[in-house]
């Protein structure tokens, strides 16, 4: 309901007029009550209202007080990729390219996306025959990566379990990296790589089964093709 009324406005009103105003601010008006009266309960129920909203408005923070008091994240604008383990067969990785960076690869004009470049871990900076490659969109700031049975078991050193993930803008020139996360390892398949028809129903649900891997030659060599 409006608040507010000044005694000329609601004496100006018919009786009739008074009593739905009553009626909406949910005071009770007695049969055949005097309209004077009647008058009287809708200023003092206004007067009410108005105190009310100035309470109110002095109780609440303004705008400015609640930027002042809330710090911005220390993580804006900046440049990360952090991985988060669900399974022994996904992860997920989340990340983030300051503006600036984004801008300069995007405006490129040789510009060709970003990429996930996802290799075993180690010390060497050269990236090793079981890294894969998973495209990006430019809106893209988070990704599912799968580790496929058959992927996990690749290797010289035989078992795959520890990897890292950089985040890439792709140039003509090549693969630029634009960050890298901390080693992380993979939790532990149990027994043999499962044939889809053993597979759980939650293995099953979760693409367990159909699974595809592009190793990285084979994304280059297709793209020289290209």
């Amino acid at each position: 309901m409006e608040t507010g009324y000044s005694r000329p406005y609601l004496e100006s009103l018919s009786t009739d007029e008074l009593i739905q105003l009553a009626d909406r601010a949910g005071i009770d008006i007695p049969p055949h009550l005097d309209r004077i009266f009647i008058i009287s309960e809708l200023l003092e129920y206004s007067e009410a209202e108005e105190a009310y909203a100035d309470d109110m408005e002095e109780a609440l923070p303004s705008q400015a007080d609640y930027i002042d008091a809330v710090p911005l994240v220390k993580q804006y604008n900046i440049t990360y990729i952090e991985v988060l383990i669900r399974d022994p067969l996904w992860a997920f990785v989340f990340w983030e390219a300051a503006s600036g960076i984004r801008e300069i690869h995007e405006k490129a004009l040789d510009f060709g996306g970003y990429s996930l470049l996802v290799s075993p871990a180690h010390s060497g900076k050269e990236k090793s025959e079981d890294s894969f490659e998973i495209p990006v969109g430019v809106e893209d700031m988070a990704w599912y990566i799968g580790f496929p049975p058959e992927l996990r078991k690749a290797g010289e050193k035989g078992m795959v379990s520890c990897y890292q993930v950089q985040l890439c803008a792709l140039r003509e020139f090549g693969r630029v990296p634009l960050c890298e996360s901390a080693p992380f390892t993979m939790p532990a398949l149990q027994g043999p790589p499962p044939h889809p028809d053993t597979l759980s129903p939650l293995a099953l649900l979760s693409g367990a089964a159909e699974f595809r891997v592009t190793r990285l030659q084979d994304r280059e060599s297709r793209f020289m093709q290209d």
